[in-house]
């Protein structure tokens, strides 16, 4: 008895193996399951090596694991194969920044919104490759771009209220760190922000109220025991 020659998969078949593989792999990515992630994700490049979501994906996931080195060459092997996709780019401006590429990673995030103006998570991602250079009124800039374009960016709110409070603009740093606990109240820097602001300002009730915040989210961070007890102290002085 003659064997069957396995039939070649068609061009269409292909394109939905790949398309139902990468969707149950971002499901699994959603879900923060990386491992069956990242496998699904693998099992699309072996149909279609040149697809550039899959390779973009595997170095998102390559940055959430700190494969730091891993995610700059998957993620300019994307782009190679697609230059128009602003999310590319972002990533890859993450990855240069983890890594201290301090210049790539702004680089990167300037093609992003070269190709996505209104895109306000590249403008904070700018913001931090900015001041990662110490670029400070320029990252200032960015991070106001952020929160106008999305008044919802709690972390934008937090890093502009950084930057203000470094700047000794107190008032306006307060502000910021407001909204960003208003919009998410897990914000844990934002609360950390305000207690070092009410500390200097010798406002106690409000600083402890904010250490304690800040303590219920992160309970390991020593440090903020140390200050919170010199809190106490100077408020009973």
């Amino acid at each position: 008895m003659k064997k069957k020659k396995p039939r070649n998969i068609t061009p269409k078949a292909k394109q939905s193996t790949v398309s139902n593989l990468l969707e149950r792999a971002v499901q699994y990515h959603q879900a923060g399951d990386l491992r069956r992630a990242e496998t699904l994700y693998r099992e699309a490049l072996k149909f279609e090596p040149q697809n550039s979501d899959a390779l973009n994906l595997l170095g998102a996931i390559a940055i959430q694991e700190v494969r730091y080195e891993e995610a700059v060459q998957l993620l300019q092997q994307a782009i190679s194969l697609n230059q128009t996709s602003p999310g590319f780019y972002n990533n890859l401006g993450l990855a240069h920044w983890q890594l201290g590429h301090f210049a790539e990673a702004v680089e990167c995030h300037q093609q992003a919104l070269r190709l996505e103006p209104k895109d306000a998570i590249a403008y904070n991602n700018l913001g931090n490759a900015r001041r990662s250079l110490h670029q400070i009124e320029e990252a200032i800039t960015c991070y106001q771009r952020a929160v106008t374009l999305d008044a919802h960016y709690a972390d934008a709110y937090t890093n502009l209220g950084q930057l203000l409070e470094e700047q000794k603009q107190l008032p306006q740093a307060i502000a910021c760190y407001q909204q960003a606990v208003t919009l998410n109240p897990e914000e844990v820097d934002a609360y950390t922000g305000l207690a070092v602001i009410f500390t200097d300002q010798g406002q106690w009730s409000q600083a402890i109220t904010c250490f304690q915040q800040a303590l219920a989210l992160t309970p390991q961070q020593a440090w903020l025991y140390t200050k919170l007890g010199n809190v106490f102290q100077k408020q009973n002085q």
